[in-house]
């Protein structure tokens, strides 16, 4: 997927959302001249650093479940505003 950057002269090319990606596989490639694009790259790879580590994490908590059910008490600790959300929606 192709995406143009807002307000910028380049564009985002990204694996589909929810698709799995390995180690070494490309997930992202950003487009533009070196400031812009590294402008965009610090926000992206924050992100995605941020959604895989939660994620992966979500995904520990049910394979040591083992077939029971798991709560998410993450709001109290979850870094930022919407941190709660966010690792609610990387865990589903």
């Amino acid at each position: 997927m192709r995406h143009r950057i807002f307000g910028l002269g380049g564009s985002v090319r990204a694996i589909p959302e929810g698709r799995i990606f390995f180690a070494n596989e490309p997930v992202l490639e950003v487009t533009a001249p070196i400031i812009e694009a590294q402008l965009v790259e610090t926000l992206i790879i924050n992100r995605l650093n941020l959604q895989s580590l939660q994620a992966t994490k979500a995904a520990r908590c049910v394979w040591a479940g083992q077939g029971r059910g798991i709560s998410d008490f993450g709001a109290r600790r979850a870094p930022g505003v919407d941190g709660d959300l966010n690792m609610a929606r990387a865990g589903t």
